[in-house]
């Protein structure tokens, strides 16, 4: 590595000494600017079809194999991002020297082993990447890469760290622990836990905080039902005709075929493939000997058809995998197949019927048509209607817009968030209905329309209270749930107690040596770390600890006192014990200050510069006019 970058720096010098101005084709010519070349405009600054082009270039190259509208999303956010950068560079007068120009290009133009590109390679590499000629890419270099760079620095250069931030830093990345810990899951137990419901009632009485809802909320609402408008709707004969006719290929019967197979598996769990292969030869000399093949199935198939004589019903082509699809459309009714190997096993195949594509009547299905056409209908005029009552609620009141509309207002019970919790006889616990409730800002608010099984509703927030303790008989299934919750949680705690009990006699023994004969805990619930910093705490810590105040100050042997941690929305318990633990010297500080320093300055400026980047995304583009324009301009090119 060190002899290829000494032979490409030698190189850049003799080619800067050698080539000077020959180097760049551009100097002294304009750039060529075909008729609208300007696809969109962020401040002062124009992003041309150059530029998008050879961004959506170096993005697809990149990241080969991603979602094409991704990489547009990529390709437009950073057209928008060096168009900024340009303008902040324009505003302040900033330029880019032909020496920087001609840097970068000698850098482009010699490969990792030193070796230069001529003129005519480069050239032909750069009509052959981009599609456009060398004058046009090097502008896009001087305009675009450098000039946006210039700028960027500026933020990276104006980030001031102080000499508290050095130290934490080298502490955060040098101060190291090793730590032991089980993890225990509350579903890890679930075979070790339970309740009946005596045992369920006590824990009800004596742990009445431990029962409650969350904060409520109650709803008034107008309700929308798709079966009702659709009984409003009429459908004439002639509309059911149009849509058949515009839409025959829903109404046409694919050809397909009827067949029976025996299946003898192969892979983990099933027969080798030569085990297989005797298997089916013995299938085929029992077919030829004259055994039906109905009983062959029966008899011989490890297929979940094989009671019904192996009979797979009709399909039509490319359902079934290719070996096996070529085959059966191959051979004629009545056909058996020699042995067909796919990636489930050897098959023997029997084609045993064939109906070619044919066309459904209208007439038989005149009144599917009709019923879909109603419901097409009522749903348009129920989105219509909510979306009108939205519009009249915000201006009116929303009991003025259901006076208006002649809408019957009901009113939810008290609810809250949890997903069992019910909110009346037409709500029920529809999960879009709870969410839209909790997700309004204010009482009075007045929701979007929200679409809820058979239907959609608006709704407004009319009142608030504090959780309520669950009722045990009306809420038996969500008090059992937490009960259980309960239950395990003790369970856990219990077996933690008696680890830090049984450490504290046997200090030498690890945590899986002292967990005794409880066979639910497995090896795999119990971890020992690296030497680790602040950086490589275990996933379940890293948002509920600090590494310096809770982690660090442990002597070796003592045990964290948090147990309960929650991470990717579930609950974790841990039990974590320091082994070791090395502190920092800050004589070594030093040697690395310049370092530390250099990446703490890139961090708050590339704090800075997205901040900035994004306060003038709002205010070039509030409405993502561009934004959209270019996605256009971008997507379009595929």
């Amino acid at each position: 590595m060190r002899k290829n970058e000494t032979a490409r720096n030698v190189v850049i010098v003799l080619v800067c000494i050698a080539l000077g101005s020959y180097v760049l084709f551009s100097f002294g010519e304009a750039p060529p600017t075909a008729q609208g070349d300007t696809i969109a405009t962020i401040g002062s600054t124009t992003i041309k079809r150059r530029d998008a082009l050879i961004q959506e270039i170096n993005y697809r190259n990149q990241f080969r194999g991603m979602d094409a509208a991704q990489v547009d999303q990529f390709v437009v956010s950073s057209l928008v991002r060096g168009a900024i950068l340009q303008d902040g560079a324009e505003a302040l007068d900033m330029a880019v020297s032909d020496d920087e120009l001609r840097d970068l290009i000698i850098r482009i133009r010699t490969d990792g082993e030193g070796n230069f590109a001529g003129n005519e390679d480069y050239a032909n590499y750069i009509r052959r990447q981009y599609r456009m000629p060398v004058t046009a890419y090097e502008q896009y270099l001087r305009e675009k890469a450098l000039l946006g760079d210039k700028f960027r620095q500026l933020f990276v250069g104006s980030a001031y760290v102080s000499e508290e931030e050095i130290r934490e830093r080298f502490t955060e990345e040098n101060r190291k622990v090793t730590l032991e810990y089980v993890t225990v899951r509350p579903n890890n137990i679930q075979s070790e836990v339970s309740l009946d419901d005596n045992q369920l009632k006590k824990l009800y009485d004596e742990n009445p905080d431990e029962f409650l809802t969350g904060e409520q909320r109650q709803i008034k609402f107008v309700s929308w039902v798709l079966s009702d408008l659709r009984d409003e709707m009429t459908i004439t004969d002639q509309e059911a005709l149009d849509y058949y006719n515009t839409n025959q290929d829903r109404y046409r019967q694919p050809e397909q075929v009827q067949a029976s197979h025996v299946l003898v598996k192969t892979g983990q769990g099933f027969l080798s493939d030569e085990e297989a292969q005797k298997k089916i030869g013995e299938v085929q000399e029992a077919l030829n000997g004259g055994m039906e093949f109905a009983e062959a199935a029966k008899k011989f198939s490890d297929d979940s058809n094989a009671s019904r004589g192996g009979d797979l019903g009709f399909f039509k082509r490319g359902t079934m995998v290719k070996p096996f699809s070529d085959k059966v459309w191959s051979m004629a009714e009545g056909e058996v197949s020699e042995p067909v190997k796919t990636q489930f096993g050897y098959h023997i195949i029997q084609r045993v019927a064939y109906k070619p594509e044919e066309m459904q009547d209208f007439d038989a299905v005149r009144d599917a048509i009709t019923n879909e056409l109603k419901n097409t209908k009522a749903r348009e005029e129920m989105s219509s209607r909510a979306a009108n009552f939205v519009e009249l609620a915000n201006s009116d009141g929303f009991e003025a817009a259901a006076e208006k509309q002649g809408a019957v207002v009901q009113e939810s019970l008290f609810f809250d968030s949890d997903p069992s919790s019910e909110m009346g006889p037409t709500l029920k616990s529809a999960a879009a209905a709870r969410n839209a409730a909790f997700a309004l800002a204010e009482e009075g608010d007045v929701s979007p329309a929200v679409q809820i099984p058979n239907g959609q509703v608006v709704m407004t927030w009319t009142a608030t209270r504090e959780g309520q303790k669950l009722s045990f008989e009306n809420n038996k299934s969500r008090v059992r749930t937490l009960g259980e919750s309960l239950a395990q949680k003790a369970f856990i705690m219990d077996f933690f107690d008696a680890l830090v009990a049984a450490a504290e006699k046997e200090p030498e023994k690890s945590l899986q040596e002292l967990k005794g004969d409880r066979e639910w805990a497995k090896d795999n619930f119990f971890q020992v770390t690296n030497s680790i910093n602040a950086n490589g705490l275990p996933y379940q810590l890293r948002n509920s600890v600090d590494f310096n105040e809770d982690i660090f100050p442990l002597a070796p042997g003592e045990f964290l006192a948090q147990r309960e941690f929650e991470a990717f929305n579930s609950n974790h318990y841990l039990l974590v014990r320091l082994k070791e633990k090395e502190d920092v010297n800050m004589d070594d500080l030093q040697e690395k200050r310049f370092q530390i320093a250099q990446q703490i300055q890139g961090q708050s400026g590339g704090d800075f510069l997205n901040a900035y980047l994004f306060e003038r995304t709002v205010q070039y583009d509030p409405k993502k006019d561009v934004e959209k324009k270019l996605l256009s301009s971008v997507g379009g090119r595929r």
